[in-house]
């Protein structure tokens, strides 16, 4: 589905409903506003559509909240600069980019999307702590592989939702993610930490979250932190 708003792929059950979330698939950088342009400087091709793929799903939540008509702008650390009172994130892989944003109560949250077959044994060194790579193991092969991506995409998300609240960069081994329900489109998942975070100061562990697996060979996660939920 070229250029237009992706309606195939329901991750409604990621998050609580007072989340938006919108899914797109190729985007042309003629879209953007002149402000977001702007920002792109001599991007690749390929970061260029990523970007406007980013925007304009960024665009289409906004509107779904009654904000229309704005320029989604960049931080100094280049994360996206949403509206006041508007906590948001964004991700892409593989053609595909994903947007999720809320208001108050929720105070921050992670969205994170990865190809499940992209996250092979020879990344798990990388990836995981001793007890998340020992749990793989005793899995049968089918969820071994769903589990790694799920996981390794949970890192991702809960690194985005943290970071909006603290600004501070995690190393992987700086959390540990155990699965807690699961089904064959879906699971839960809980974070906790395996050092003292700054997020502590804000929410208390553990943290949780849930994946999905919406089409074949994707797994996408979102993390919620709330003041009230």
């Amino acid at each position: 589905m070229s250029d237009q708003a992706d309606k195939q792929l329901d991750l409604g059950i990621l998050f609580p409903p007072q989340v938006e979330v919108a899914v797109r698939r190729g985007a042309a950088a003629g879209e953007l506003y002149p402000e977001e342009a702007a920002l792109c400087g001599r991007f690749a091709p390929k970061r260029l559509r990523e970007f406007a793929m980013g925007r304009l799903a960024a665009r289409q939540v906004l509107a779904r909240m009654g904000i229309e008509h704005f320029p989604l702008l960049k931080r100094p650390d280049e994360t996206a600069l949403w509206p006041e009172g508007i906590t948001g994130s964004i991700t892409h892989t593989d053609g595909i980019c994903l947007v999720a944003a809320a208001r108050a109560p929720i105070a921050a949250l992670g969205i994170d999307a990865e190809i499940v077959s992209h996250v092979t044994a020879e990344l798990w060194q990388q990836i995981f702590t001793q007890r998340e790579a020992a749990l793989l193991h005793r899995l049968s092969a089918r969820q071994r592989q769903r589990h790694a991506a799920a996981i390794f995409s949970a890192k991702e998300a809960f690194y985005k939702c943290q970071y909006v609240l603290t600004g501070e960069w995690l190393e992987f081994e700086d959390i540990e993610v155990a699965v807690t329900e699961e089904n064959e489109a879906f699971l839960r998942f809980a974070v906790r930490p395996q050092r003292t975070l700054t997020l502590q100061q804000h929410f208390a562990p553990l943290w949780h979250g849930r994946a999905a697996f919406p089409a074949e060979d994707l797994v996408v996660t979102g993390v919620v932190l709330s003041r009230t939920l």
